[in-house]
């Protein structure tokens, strides 16, 4: 009798990683390549926005509210940032996923009220509060994980250091249309805002 045969179907492939910014060197971030690892494309700056590269740190010096990007690509992706908390309530600073221009895009980003989500379309912001309350430890490197299936959204914070506290992940859709721009965003202008660490995985 002749065995059955057997099939062996690979499984997906693991995710790489195209974007990796440590902020080493001096500068702005304007036309900036990730300095880690780069898919061949930079960092973009918002009209009225301005935000300098020093020593692992990058942060605004004026023009907040916008957003920083880079195409990394692709539509599905994961992203992990390490940013300082600046009080013990609020980031000052989030992930920006589903980037078309300045009055379109989805931000994850803490507030006074908690985790929040906000898709900004054709210029007008609606905010959700995912997680309330949500207590940050004061100038506590904060670690961002937001992944992004197309519409689809799964968003972590924890304390960088630590792995802890935890929360999250919530998951959800956003009604933005995919995009391959991803980024950063600050509430605030100066270091104590610091963002030291952007990976995206495709």
């Amino acid at each position: 009798m002749t065995p059955p045969t057997v099939q062996f179907i690979p499984g997906a492939a693991a995710p790489s990683l195209v974007i990796h910014d440590e902020f080493n060197g001096t500068g702005g971030l304007s036309g900036r390549t990730p300095d880690t690892v780069d898919n061949g494309n930079t960092w973009t700056i918002e009209s009225g926005t301005s935000y300098t590269v020093t020593g692992g740190n990058t942060y605004p010096v004026s023009g907040v509210g916008k957003s920083v990007t880079i195409d990394c690509g692709s539509s599905n992706y994961e992203i992990l940032m390490i940013a300082r908390a600046s009080t013990t309530s609020q980031t000052r600073n989030g992930v920006v996923t589903h980037y078309s221009d300045d009055d379109n895009y989805v931000l994850f980003t803490v507030t006074a009220s908690g985790l929040i989500l906000r898709e900004r379309s054709s210029g007008i912001n609606t905010d959700t509060v995912l997680i309330t309350p949500v207590g940050l430890n004061a100038n506590a490197e904060q670690l961002w994980t937001v992944e992004i299936t197309g519409t689809s959204y799964s968003v972590a914070l924890e304390r960088a250091s630590t792995g802890t506290p935890s929360f999250g992940p919530v998951t959800g859709t956003v009604s933005l249309t995919a995009t391959t721009k991803v980024g950063m965003w600050w509430s605030a202008n100066g270091f104590d805002q610091y963002i030291t660490d952007f990976k995206v995985y495709t």
